[in-house]
């Protein structure tokens, strides 16, 4: 990630600123807790789990505590609650747990009696943690990067905790999957296998025609072999139950019970027994195994989002769907989890074909694509890859200063500041606020835009937040930095300043005009030179810049700021913006700091034109006007654009010398709206009204 940070300060404050082959695959080992597969059967595994948005309709401290609950119910806390009691009365009992921005936020409020019981449920093999990361990351609109980001600082917990890493991969709900999930956040993870349930439509069917749902996906042609995972994409293309079958009040209506005893009215257990068993010879029809040739192993979702708030709805019910179906015996049906799913199916001796590219985009069918939260919200997306980019420069500064990693976050946090609590308290790190907001906005209706408005605020604030924390560490790091490395020794405070957008830096303004000297120290975070543009808001003209460490004169010029708009002068008081801005270029070493001196001058340092230099401007720029076509380039391409209409209007490649003509085109397509009437449980589908509708602009070059 390239990002450009640079920290300005003065004596005596300072400031910052900041089809294909197919292959076998590796066996897999027997997990702890799995039970007894039985060969020529199918095994139906009976896979307990939550989907829990970190924010999408609610704000994630609302999903979390189950308030706002008049735009959806959710309530996580009551999740884990009631799994981890019900899980503890019956040993066979099984749950997937998945996010832990909300596991680790309701690890930290309980008892000891209930943290000892939870890893007694780990270790015995009833809680499993897959995926592992603080959010389930998006994939089209992120950062690998960012991506890792969210990965590791979830796994760092569970391994912290638990002793303990993840094996699966878990991305059921991003709209599409790339290459960099399958290959970086799947196979180099070291995760056993990947599953998820959105693909393409067409994609979909093909695949399901041709038993080739589950496959080994090759998302890197340059990691080869050794960048494959397993990948399995479920068989309805949903993680929710399967149809009929879901038991959970708050999200389904609690489905239709199982009533067994004879006494009574209504007995239903032999309509559940049909039930499953049908859906389970559908899904083994799907998939590549053969009974003849031993066991088949297919999967039951039995949760979706937010499900699970009373276990004892859902644990009750399974528990009898489990016993009648197996005295059925036509199907062997179990308490399982993702990681016993993957061994059996490594079990099954089957070779996959090979996947090498990637699942993007996401269509539900001929007119419906997943493709314009590419660029929604992009003041968010942007704000992101800022802050992102702000946390590695952050954490470099603080380890080539030397300093303690929890100081500033353990006094915020102690003196109550209301500005450090909206973030999930890992307690270790100064970093870590700055790093759980990251990833938290990884998320799939965070950084893609899919979110409401107020919860797109939300994230912006908790990505604010967790930089004020970063902030003071960069401070301190900065001033230890600059005042022991070569040169004069600065001393004094540093001060960040963050509005350069609105030309506003009241330190650097306030120095330039009372006619002090103020340094700016620049900083690549990069492990490559480069060269940075300098541009500081100042209330002077007459400034000149020399070398923090030689003294030697840096080019310089002051010009006059760009005019704001409007709406950004009404969001600033009129005292803050600043007639002039000071530019310089900053050549940088790789992880190189080096500080510039801003001394007053007793001449302005601004370019002065002679007549011919103003009456050959103007020439150039009139035969420029003249010329319909726009050129950028460097030594590796060229791109042209038409000045009248904006347009692409060619493209050259130098290093092969090939060209081509562009032509684009504005059209709209026709989509549809889709509505679904559910019956038989939350997932369950029987009818559909379809309604067409103007779509999108989409650009055809």
């Amino acid at each position: 990630m390239k990002i450009n940070f640079f920290v300005l300060a003065f004596l005596p404050l300072s400031l910052g600123i900041p089809a294909s082959p197919r292959v076998s695959f590796k066996p897999g080992c027997v997990t702890k807790g799995a039970p007894k597969f039985t060969a020529g059967t199918i095994n139906v595994h009976i896979v307990a789990h939550s989907h829990d948005d970190v924010g999408w309709l609610k704000t994630v401290d609302q999903y979390y505590y189950g308030a706002n609950n008049s735009i959806q119910h959710a309530g996580v806390q009551y999740i884990f609650d009631t799994v981890i009691e019900q899980c503890s009365m019956n040993p066979d009992r099984k749950f997937t747990i998945v996010e832990q921005a909300f596991f680790q936020r309701w690890w930290n409020e309980q008892s000891a009696h209930v943290k000892a019981l939870t890893h007694k449920l780990v270790a015995n093999g009833q809680i499993v943690f897959i995926n592992g990361g603080w959010s389930m990351h998006d994939e089209a609109c992120t950062h690998y990067i960012s991506m890792i980001e969210n990965t590791a600082l979830g796994h760092r917990f569970i391994l912290d905790q638990f002793g303990i890493a993840p094996r699966i991969g878990w991305q059921i709900d991003p709209f599409g999957h790339s290459a960099a999930q399958g290959a970086l956040l799947s196979a180099e993870v070291g995760f056993d296998a990947l599953y998820f349930a959105r693909i393409d439509w067409q994609e979909g069917q093909t695949r399901t025609d041709a038993r080739s749902m589950d496959l080994v996906w090759r998302g890197s042609p340059s990691f080869g072999p050794d960048g494959e995972v397993f990948t399995g994409v479920f068989p309805d293309q949903s993680y929710g139950p399967p149809p009929g079958l879901c038991f959970d009040e708050a999200q389904c209506n609690g489905g239709m019970p199982v009533m067994d005893d004879e006494c009574l009215e209504d007995g239903n257990v032999q309509s559940y027994i049909d039930l499953v068993v049908d859906v389970a010879r559908r899904y083994a029809n799907a998939s590549q195994a053969d009974l003849s040739a031993g066991a088949v192993n297919v999967l039951f979702l039995m949760g979706s989002d937010f499900q699970y708030e009373n276990a004892d709805e859902w644990y009750r019910n399974l528990d009898k769907l489990i016993h009648y179906v197996n005295k059925d015996g036509r199907v062997n049906a179990f308490y399982s989890n993702p990681e016993i799913y993957t061994d059996a199916k490594y079990l099954e001796g089957v070779k996959r074909p090979v996947k090498t590219d990637d699942f993007m985009p996401l269509a539900n069918n001929a007119q419906s694509y997943w493709t314009g939260f590419f660029s929604s919200r992009p003041t968010l997306k942007r704000y992101e890859r800022v802050q992102a980019g702000y946390l590695q420069a952050a954490r470099q500064l603080q380890m080539w200063a030397n300093l303690p990693v929890n100081k500033y976050v353990s006094s915020q946090l102690a003196s109550g500041q209301p500005w450090y609590r909206y973030w999930f308290g890992i307690g270790r790190h100064d970093m870590d606020p700055l790093a759980a907001a990251v990833a938290l906005t990884q998320h799939h209706d965070a950084v893609t835009g899919t979110e409401k408005q107020h919860v797109a605020y939300d994230y912006a604030f908790r990505l604010a937040a967790g930089g004020a924390v970063a902030d003071l560490a960069v401070q301190e790091a900065l001033s230890v930095l600059t005042g022991a490395g070569p040169g004069p020794a600065l001393g004094g405070e540093f001060v960040l300043c963050k509005l350069l957008n609105e030309s506003s830096c009241p330190v650097a303004d306030l120095a330039s005009r009372t006619g002090k000297p103020f340094t700016i120290a620049v900083y690549n975070p990069l492990s490559e030179r480069r060269l940075f543009p300098v541009r500081v808001p100042v209330g002077s003209r007459s400034l000149t810049v020399v070398d923090g460490e030689t003294g030697t004169p840096v080019p310089s010029v002051v010009a006059e700021a760009t005019p704001t708009a409007s709406a950004t002068q009404n969001l600033q008081s009129a005292d803050e913006s600043s007639p002039w801005v000071l530019t310089f270029p900053a050549p940088m070493r790789p992880f190189a700091l080096r500080t510039f001196l801003v001394l007053p001058s007793s001449a302005p340092s601004t370019p002065s034109f002679t007549d011919s230099d103003k009456a050959e401007a103007a020439t150039r720029g009139q035969a420029i006007a003249d010329e319909d076509e726009v050129v950028a380039e460097n030594e590796h391409l060229r791109v042209t654009f038409s000045r009248s209409s904006g347009l692409m209007t060619g493209f050259t490649n130098k290093d092969e010398n090939v060209s081509v003509a562009v032509e684009n085109q504005l059209l709209w397509y026709p989509a549809e709206q889709v509505r679904f009437a559910l019956r038989g449980g939350c997932c369950g589908t029987s009818a559909r009204e379809v309604t067409r509708r103007a779509s999108a602009l989409a650009l055809f070059l």
